[in-house]
């Protein structure tokens, strides 16, 4: 009797280990080595909190970044407004800023006789003066080459009057360098286009 005892003892015994080991084998399988966590709720609870700050931080910097486009995008089209020019006042500007076209007095086109500043009758404007005087006693026949040589010999007396700057009055220098400019624009406007 003993020995059927004993027999039973180690069937159970061994049926004991062996479920022991399979629920082993299956925690390994389902959970890895750490097992099934202690509390399942409060990890779930713990990683849905860390989800949810994830996402206002996310929500936050798109928030952040929304709005730094939208002022930059507002600086940006107040810069174009500020940088926008219309055809009218490019063309008034152009108008204004184009020199103006000499007088009869000082230019006479029918005998190309030129009445000169004051300044320019100076000894130092004399060879461009003369070579000018020269190319316009026949406006009206200002050839290509002509009219380049008359636009150097202007653009030589508008350097020699800057040079001299220093000695000279404001009003004085001014007036001669808009002439010359204005004899310059005529000039490259006579010739053959």
């Amino acid at each position: 009797m003993y020995g059927r005892l004993i027999t039973l003892l180690v069937v159970v015994l061994f049926g004991l280990i062996g479920t022991y080991l399979g629920l082993q084998w299956i925690q390994v399988k389902m959970f890895g080595n750490a097992g099934p966590p202690k509390n399942t709720q409060q990890t779930h609870a713990s990683k849905l909190e860390d989800k949810k700050a994830n996402l206002e931080d996310k929500k936050a910097k798109l928030e952040d970044k929304k709005e730094k486009k939208a002022k930059y995008e507002a600086k940006v089209a107040e810069q174009r407004a500020k940088d926008y020019v219309s055809p009218e006042t490019i063309a008034r500007v152009v108008r204004e800023e184009s020199p103006r076209m000499l007088s009869v007095s000082q230019f006479a086109p029918d005998t190309g006789k030129v009445t000169w500043p004051e300044l320019l009758l100076a000894d130092e404007y004399e060879q461009p003066r003369k070579e000018l005087e020269r190319l316009l006693k026949r406006p009206a026949a200002i050839s290509d080459d002509n009219s380049v040589k008359a636009h150097a010999a202007a653009e030589q007396m508008i350097t020699t009057l800057k040079e001299n700057i220093r000695g000279l009055s404001i009003a004085d220098y001014i007036a001669a360098h808009k002439f010359l400019d204005s004899l310059a624009f005529m000039i490259v406007g006579k010739g053959p286009q």
